[in-house]
């Protein structure tokens, strides 16, 4: 269970940067920034961290937890460069 909630924050997330980022870009005329690599670093640095307490601290295996965080990592890092490559506001 916890793993679609986190997933589905992440979803919401990445569409809230790209569409953010969408609408900043528009009002300046030009690329200020991207959305999608913005939330894709973020995503990962959050990932990372957890990934660190999940072996470390509750002691999960490393493995075990890696299959995991691939999945929470790559399903809205996709969600997201699909959406940056498709909105256009």
């Amino acid at each position: 269970m916890r793993t679609i909630i986190v997933v589905a924050i992440g979803l919401v997330l990445a569409v809230a940067f790209v569409v953010i980022a969408n609408l900043i870009n528009k009002s300046k005329g030009e690329m200020f920034f991207n959305g999608f690599y913005v939330f894709a670093v973020l995503w990962f640095i959050f990932r990372a961290v957890d990934y660190y307490y999940g072996v470390f601290r509750a002691g999960y295996g490393a493995m075990e937890e890696l299959g995991i965080h691939l999945v929470i990592f790559l399903v809205p890092v996709a969600i997201a460069f699909f959406v940056s490559r498709s909105v256009n506001i």
